[in-house]
């Protein structure tokens, strides 16, 4: 009786499967699809847009009105500076970019 082969893919996924930091790429990459995928989910959680500008925004901290940009107080004070991160889960967890986006839902959506 004829030996049966596997086929090119079998002994590739052998191959992967014995190869420890590589199931632990693996890990971490469906980890980070994963994420990017549930990004409409975060984003709606938290109550943010991440395509819209929301420069005059203002979010609750320790229960006290934060503005999301205020006003530069550094150099010549120009422009305006964006919430740094907030750390709590929620809308802004990174902060807030230049225009006023969530850092964390455009991270997500970005991938």
């Amino acid at each position: 009786m004829p030996r049966k082969t596997r086929g090119p893919w079998a002994v590739a996924f052998a191959k992967l499967a014995t190869d420890r930091a590589a199931m632990a790429s693996l890990a971490v990459f469906l980890l980070i699809v994963f994420a990017c995928l549930s990004a409409p989910l975060y984003a709606k959680w938290a109550g943010t847009d991440p395509f819209a500008s929301t420069l005059d925004a203002v979010i609750q901290i320790d229960g006290a009105d934060v503005p999301v940009m205020e006003q530069s107080t550094e150099g010549l004070r120009l422009g305006y500076t964006p919430l740094g991160p907030t750390w709590r889960l929620g809308n802004y967890f990174l902060g807030a970019d230049s225009q006023g986006r969530d850092v964390m839902a455009r991270m997500l959506y970005g991938g």
